[in-house]
């Protein structure tokens, strides 16, 4: 299941759909568990930013955005070596 809710997050931040990926990464923090809600609380507030931010709310937006990079940093995600 948490892979399908990935995807579905994916695919609406894609198509730029913030508010459906908040929906899905909520989906998402509701079923992790472990190590694995540290990274969906960094998705969570990633797809939250973006939503505040195309409604107009940058200082909300900067904040949620800078909480989910400090989060998915310290999950230890890397792309390519690159942190």
């Amino acid at each position: 299941m948490p892979d399908r809710i990935l995807e579905q997050v994916v695919a609406s931040f894609n198509r730029r759909l913030y508010d459906e990926a908040l929906h899905h990464s909520e989906r998402g923090c509701e079923t992790a568990q472990g190590r694995d809600e540290l990274f969906w609380f960094g998705v969570n507030e990633i797809c939250h930013g973006f939503t505040l931010l195309m409604g107009g709310k940058l200082a909300n937006a900067d904040t949620k955005l800078v909480g989910a990079m400090e989060k998915l940093r310290n999950f230890g995600f890397t792309y390519a070596d690159f942190e």
